[in-house]
């Protein structure tokens, strides 16, 4: 059985790193995205996941795809962005 994707998406957010943090591939909530199908349609589903952003990270992609990921993803909530 599944958790609830209400209740998958709330233990999401308790695995999201500080905001001062640099985003990585190895770390919520890019991570999630790579457990499974489910997880991926979950984490895309919870904008509180990527409302912070610290770009301060060198990333094999292009940061402004990275970037526009996160605004696509935060949906309409504000988003807080460090570089």
């Amino acid at each position: 059985q599944r958790l609830a994707p209400e209740l998958l998406g709330e233990i999401f957010l308790c695995c999201v790193p500080l905001p001062a943090e640099p985003i990585s591939y190895q770390d919520a909530p890019l991570l999630l995205l790579h457990v499974s199908r489910y997880w991926r349609d979950v984490a895309k589903g919870t904008p509180q996941l990527w409302q912070d952003a610290h770009m301060g990270h060198k990333f094999k992609l292009d940061p402004c795809l990275i970037f526009q990921m996160w605004l696509d993803y935060s949906s309409s909530l504000p988003m807080r962005v460090t570089l």
